[in-house]
């Protein structure tokens, strides 16, 4: 699904244990190294239609999450990810399934927990999918501790990855705009990840899945290119 050179492009870098990535952002994805050149890039895929509209949308964390490409050969899907200085403090969580990311610009925090009974507390929650409805089912699991085990900085450039069942939180760094290329691999069978919030989540038991349309992504572009030039 998607643009059919981003298919094989995104296929050759899994292939390649994401070690092609340099090249393949280069020669293949086409991904310029200056911040305000890779924003008009984006603006042209999403002109051209060259992404995936139903995994595509402003993030309630305040970030652009642009999906390029999927594939039908190894289920895995190639994303960028737009995060304005601004981006606010988004919940801890683990995901469905391992990722590798690469820095394009400007820097990432990312910050690691554990739960452990001498933390701080946090609202416990289980987070599924359901496709045939379009959400996904919030399951109130009580609280629980964290601790902060690491928290630190990606520079542009880096490549690295998470295991799905690591409890994270990204963020851009120091006050300032970032973005990542990120391919995310198939979710595990157990098909739910676990959310961790400082303050009660919504009590109707599901959050709609949101989609963005092009006027919306076009205007959060407008505004995060304001913030690179």
């Amino acid at each position: 699904m998607g643009n059919y050179t981003l298919v094989q492009a995104l296929d050759r870098i899994v292939e390649s244990n994401f070690s092609s990535v340099a090249s393949e952002l280069t020669s293949t994805i086409k991904l310029p190294p200056d911040p305000p050149s890779l924003v008009g890039v984006v603006q042209k895929l999403i002109e051209q239609d060259c992404y995936v509209p139903d995994d595509t949308y402003v993030h309630d964390n305040g970030y652009l999450k642009l999906t390029l490409a999927t594939s039908d050969k190894s289920g895995a899907k190639l994303r960028i990810h737009l995060w304005p200085a601004d981006t606010k403090k988004g919940n801890i969580h683990s995901h469905r399934w391992n990722l590798h990311s690469h820095v394009l610009f400007g820097r990432i925090r990312n910050q690691v927990f554990t739960e452990d009974s001498g933390g701080e507390t946090y609202n416990a929650y289980e987070y599924s999918p359901d496709p045939e409805l379009e959400l996904y089912r919030l399951k109130e699991l009580g609280q629980t501790q964290l601790v902060n085990t690491q928290d630190y900085e990606l520079a542009v450039g880096t490549n690295y990855q998470l295991q799905r069942n690591v409890l994270h939180r990204t963020q851009a760094a120091r006050s300032a705009p970032a973005a990542t290329l990120m391919i995310t691999f198939d979710a595990h069978p157990l098909n739910f990840t676990k959310v961790f919030s400082e303050s009660k989540l919504i009590a109707t038991g599901s959050v709609e899945v949101k989609r963005s349309s092009k006027p919306q992504l076009f205007s959060f572009l407008e505004q995060f290119y304001e913030l690179v030039r």
